[in-house]
């Protein structure tokens, strides 16, 4: 029986208007109104989608959380409390920093838990992130001013992936001391080693006593994939990378501008059902 469903963000939940349909915010007020849990999951701070939560319903509602930052703070929606984080030193986050610091073809987002720092931000990202992240750009590519704060993750940022692979490559030596994800085709992503959506999804469904295979997520890119592997249910929308459509247990028919959260829904809905019925003639 599903218990709790993780939800990403962009291409997934939202539409192209960067909001929630009427159908998925119907699918998700029918989910928690039969008992389950609806959870958005997401690499972005908890504060930068505030809109979404009011949209969904649940930005104040008690025992509604959210995985931010890729799996790197789990926050209570009722009052914006952080009750996990799981973050990056000083030292780790400022190494990354400067070693793309100097590299004109990319823009570095700095996340702490409550402000995104920008550097090297060009029109194209300030377009992308328009609706999505208020993003402080920093006047120099200095990040000791902020050093006493509570550092989450660090993304590079190109539209061209393959640029984004071969930094990652040139990185061979100090990578794998990281968690390491690209989304949206234009971000490569790196949080502390062992912290990701997947592990996010541990973490909460323990927090609220859900066995883990009670747990269905939705996404569509490769920072998803841990938590579609993790998942009871691991879905993806019909416009997700292929590596994510293997590994899912279902794909929608749907893609994320035309209602794909709430074909899950439905879903989810029909195996509940048979469950109950099979549970009913034991």
């Amino acid at each position: 029986m599903i218990k709790l469903l993780a939800l990403d963000l962009d291409e997934t939940l939202l539409s192209n208007d960067k909001h929630v349909s009427k159908e998925n915010i119907a699918a998700l007020k029918k989910a928690r109104e039969n008992g389950i849990h609806t959870v958005i999951a997401t690499g972005r701070p908890w504060f930068s989608f505030h809109e979404t939560l009011e949209e969904i319903g649940t930005r104040h509602l008690k025992d509604e959380y959210s995985i931010s930052l890729n799996g790197g703070a789990i926050v209570e929606n009722e009052n914006g409390k952080i009750i996990e984080l799981d973050g990056l030193d000083y030292p780790t986050t400022n190494m990354l920093f400067q070693r793309a610091s100097s590299d004109q073809n990319l823009c570095i987002h700095v996340n702490t838990t409550d402000t995104a720092y920008g550097w090297n931000l060009n029109d194209d990202e300030r377009k992308f992130l328009k609706g999505r992240l208020e993003i402080i750009e920093l006047k120099n590519p200095d990040l000791s001013a902020h050093q006493d704060e509570h550092f989450v993750k660090v993304l590079y940022g190109n539209t061209n992936i393959n640029y984004l692979q071969n930094i990652l490559e040139e990185m061979n030596t100090v990578s794998g001391d990281f968690d390491v994800s690209f989304s949206s085709s234009r971000y490569l992503e790196f949080n502390k080693k062992g912290v990701n959506k997947g592990s996010g999804l541990k973490k909460l469904a323990k927090i609220l006593d859900i066995d883990i295979s009670q747990t269905a997520a939705i996404g569509d890119h490769a920072n998803d994939l841990e938590m579609i592997k993790t998942a009871g249910l691991g879905i993806a929308v019909a416009n997700a990378i292929d590596e994510l459509k293997e590994a899912a247990k279902y794909i929608t028919t749907h893609d994320y501008d035309h209602h794909a959260v709430a074909e899950a829904v439905e879903y989810i809905f029909e195996l509940n059902k048979k469950e109950r019925e099979a549970n009913q003639t034991k």
